[in-house]
């Protein structure tokens, strides 16, 4: 089941700006001024949408990415990229590597 998330996140991930475009969530936060999403990449939010898994599942995965980003340094294929938004927890935004 872990496996077929980890597609899930990859397959989107590959369609970022697609995605960003087709979600309503995505459409009426760049309304308000509000998305800080750079070209090809997704918030967490905007991914658990697009992937059907939970906020909570999607956090957990992105917590283990960055523990795996220290071993692989270079080789990693993914970036993550935190912006401190005045709340409890930063906002954490996430592309594949070209």
């Amino acid at each position: 089941m872990a496996l077929i998330n980890w597609l899930k996140v990859l397959r989107t991930l590959q369609r970022a700006d697609e995605i960003k475009r087709g979600l309503d969530y995505c459409r009426k936060m760049t309304s308000k001024g509000a998305c800080s999403c750079r070209i090809g990449e997704l918030c967490q939010r905007a991914l658990a949408l697009a992937t059907g898994l939970s906020d909570n599942a999607i956090k957990n995965m992105l917590l283990r990415l960055e523990a795996f980003r220290e071993e692989l340094g270079d080789d990693f294929p993914f970036e993550i990229r935190k912006v401190e938004a005045g709340m409890n927890q930063p906002r954490k935004f996430i592309r594949l590597r070209v």
